[in-house]
């Protein structure tokens, strides 16, 4: 069942910390942040949030709206997932290769036995996050009581193979010059992040980074 140590440090501060935990699974360990509402917050026994990130990004992405919706009453956990963040490294190459259905599980057997998770949860998903989701939703209605969903892929066959040919190898692979580090800055800038915003930029483009073998794992099981 995973468990947290929290600080019993005293502070003034107004919004509930953001912690860092992990679950134990069957193939490994998923990190995860998670926050809880502080007792004077309203709808205290609101169900939980967990929140699906995009590729190739991390739960760092969701601080924002983990602060926001724990303000409102509500849980969030929200968990990096494998071969992202700090979460475990599935083999690679995986034959067979991944599935959309294996994410899913992999999820579900990380937050299932979570006390917090006892009567379900809502689910945020974006993008990859959102396709687990609705498989999350598909294979256990019991557990994913709402979906809300941002950018889910909705392609067909044609479609798939196409973007199969674009996104399924690694194009920043780690080589001995460094080079890929600036074709992944450069290629998060392209996604849209202003070029001001170097904390954001920095943040995504290290995330890219480490997930350079992952990325290709979760098209893999989306287009598939």
């Amino acid at each position: 069942m995973p468990t947290a140590t929290m600080s019993t440090t005293t502070t003034t501060t107004t919004t509930s910390p953001i912690l860092k935990a992990y679950a134990s699974t069957p193939h490994g360990q998923i990190h995860y942040r998670f926050s809880l509402p502080f007792p004077s917050h309203p709808s205290p026994s609101a169900l939980p949030i967990l929140l699906l990130h995009m590729s190739a990004s991390s739960s760092a992405s969701f601080t924002t709206l983990i602060t926001t919706f724990t303000s409102l009453g509500y849980p969030c956990f929200a968990p990096d997932m494998p071969g992202f963040g700090s979460s475990f490294d599935p083999p690679y190459p995986s034959i067979p290769a991944l599935s959309i259905p294996w994410y899913a599980a992999v999820f579900l057997s990380a937050f299932q036995p979570h006390p917090a998770f006892a009567a379900g949860c809502h689910i945020v998903g974006h993008h990859s996050g959102a396709v687990i989701g609705i498989e999350i939703a598909r294979s256990t209605p019991s557990f994913a009581r709402s979906l809300t969903l941002e950018g889910p892929a909705i392609l067909t066959a044609s479609e798939r193979a196409e973007m199969s040919t674009k996104f399924l190898s690694p194009f920043n692979r780690p080589v001995a010059d460094g080079s890929h580090l600036v074709k992944m800055w450069e290629y998060v800038r392209a996604l849209g992040i202003p070029a001001g915003d170097l904390e954001l930029l920095q943040r995504e483009a290290l995330d890219h980074a480490r997930a350079w073998r992952g990325r290709t794992q979760i098209y893999g099981a989306v287009w598939g």
